[in-house]
């Protein structure tokens, strides 16, 4: 189980989202401050999701997520609103068993890229600036 963290709804909570690689979905859980979770909303994704990871991958100032899908050879980025909703997305390919993601700014130019690892051709690609903007 892969989990990210984030104020995906912006009211200065911690929520969370959760990879549910049998059902190829995604669980966004908010918080209401108190660490009582709301049911959760489920988000589809691609055939077994292994990562999640959390940021404003598109520079608007709302949390996005992506997720690894081995089974699909993708990531999908689900793109968050100000509700902490994720109704939007953008699939991109990989080489390969996309096994975990990981953010930071590998090229110093200040924008969000994307570092996956794939497990069975081992290699890792970077997504520079992933979500163009």
């Amino acid at each position: 189980v892969s989990m990210a963290a984030g104020d995906f709804n912006k009211d200065g909570n911690v929520d969370l989202a959760v990879v549910n690689s049998g059902q190829n979905t995604v669980s966004v859980l908010i918080n209401n401050g108190k660490a009582v979770f709301s049911s959760a909303v489920f988000y589809n994704v691609d055939r077994a999701p292994q990562s999640i990871t959390a940021a404003d991958f598109n520079h608007d100032g709302n949390i996005d997520l992506v997720v690894a899908n081995s089974g699909s050879n993708t990531i999908i980025v689900l793109f968050g609103d100000t509700n902490g909703v994720f109704a939007s997305r953008a699939t991109y390919k990989t080489n390969g068993y996309p096994d975990n993601v990981l953010s930071g700014d590998w090229n110093n130019d200040g924008k969000l890229d994307l570092v996956v690892t794939n497990g069975k051709s081992n290699n890792v690609i970077v997504f520079q600036n992933i979500c163009k903007k």
